[in-house]
């Protein structure tokens, strides 16, 4: 077998899957099992908790750090041009950590009022390997200094919010961090736990998600059943729990909190709205929320089941996301997310459009109509309608005619 390399192409969107295949996929032995002890061999070298994105100043000049270290794990995947992996975004404190390490199995980490990224190593050779979003953000009281080394540095890429300076007031960390998880980290989870007792109830659970809501009013790009699903763990401390019951509590906690805030923007603060038609529209525009009980810590089934019941969430998300075709890669995730973290820090009034990303580095041609038009000329009068199921399907990459994009193919056929 060749040397296998991991390092990311500067573009792999640009060549398109055949091209990206032969460049970058590299022969695998034949013994799988060597490869796969040879993986376990690099990983036990490795930690695989490392931040991935904290936020810094200097003067008055926010900034959002991207650590380019965390995106080592998605790189150190078996077939990362072929494994989807699955992030699931914990945010909170205490309990959040708790609840990592006797369910997930994760080690025990310090506080860090950062994000780390986070592996769960019996996922890691799986088709979609579990990642987790450790977020802390929040709880930082200040973004931390900036050094003029740092600023510079060719392991971190720094991203000075530019939509700061438009607003006359300035904005604390906390808030700063919120529009993070909203803006920039959810579009590309799978599952979202909320830890309540972290957030000293769910009271201020539904404060956090309304200002979530604030810029979440634009239509989505994505059917809403790819939305990440947002699940609040909270104590039962009656042994009674109904999880419909308490999830239709929440919402209205939620609605209460969209009330108080006069200038509210979109259709989330329409007051007429039945209580069922704000539910649907929080789950067309913005993502489902689920209330559940929080298992006891000295109970090894009931944490099995805490652990199976968000697997099966995330799992049935990313099933959604796999039929809309947008269950991306670990090559494409840190490709697009990389992009994402620019479109941030210019603003956050525009969501994460990654269509739109895809297209920075591949332009439409300027001789795109004049050779649409020689296409079209080459299809007889009666055959017509190839040519437009033909184009629209070579921009989906979704093979039409069959075997259109097929790699085995000797000559592409549009």
């Amino acid at each position: 077998s060749t040397n296998q390399s991991h390092e990311l192409p500067q573009n792999p969107l640009r060549h398109g899957d055949r091209v990206a295949r032969e460049t970058y996929i590299t022969i695998a032995p034949t013994n799988s099992n060597f490869h796969t002890r040879q993986n376990n061999a690099r990983m036990a070298n490795y930690s695989g908790d490392t931040v991935w994105i904290d936020l810094c100043c200097r003067f008055r000049d926010v900034y959002l750090r991207e650590h380019l270290r965390a995106y080592t794990p998605l790189q150190m995947l078996l077939h990362p041009e072929e494994q989807t992996p699955q992030i699931f975004a914990f945010i909170g404190d205490k309990t959040k950590r708790l609840y990592m390490e006797k369910s997930l199995l994760l080690r025990p980490r310090e506080r860090h009022k950062k994000i780390v990224l986070r592996t769960v190593p019996d996922h890691f050779t799986s088709d979609t390997p579990l990642f987790i979003a450790d977020c802390e953000l929040h709880n930082a009281l200040s973004p931390s200094a900036l050094l003029t080394s740092e600023k510079s540095s060719s392991g971190i890429e720094t991203h000075p919010l530019k939509w700061l300076q438009n607003i006359p007031r300035a904005m604390g960390p906390n808030t700063i961090a919120h529009l993070v998880y909203s803006q920039l980290l959810i579009p590309f989870s799978t599952i979202v736990c909320i830890f309540a007792d972290d957030f000293e109830g769910t009271d201020n659970v539904a404060k956090v998600l309304a200002s979530w809501l604030r810029v979440r009013n634009s239509q989505p790009v994505f059917p809403s059943s790819t939305f990440a699903r947002v699940m609040i763990f909270v104590r039962d401390r009656h042994g009674m729990f109904d999880e419909k019951l308490a999830t239709t509590r929440f919402l209205k906690q939620l609605r209460h909190m969209i009330r108080e805030e006069k200038s509210f923007p979109g259709r989330f603060a329409d007051e007429s709205l039945p209580d069922v038609q704000f539910e649907k529209l929080l789950k067309e525009i913005a993502f489902e929320v689920r209330l559940l009980s929080l298992p006891s810590t000295s109970n090894k089934m009931h944490l099995e089941r805490f652990r199976t019941r968000i697997l099966c969430e995330s799992e049935e998300i990313h099933n959604f996301r796999k039929v809309a075709k947008i269950a991306f890669t670990a090559r494409h995730l840190q490709y697009f997310f990389q992009f994402a973290c620019r479109q941030f820090a210019n603003s956050i009034t525009t969501p994460v459009d990654l269509i739109q990303i895809s297209r920075i580095p591949n332009p439409v041609p300027t001789d795109l109509a004049s050779h649409l038009a020689r296409f079209a000329a080459c299809v007889s009068n009666e055959q017509q309608y190839v040519v437009a199921t033909g184009i629209a399907s070579a921009l989906r990459l979704d093979s039409f005619p069959p075997g259109a994009h097929s790699e085995s193919a000797a000559s592409p056929r549009i």
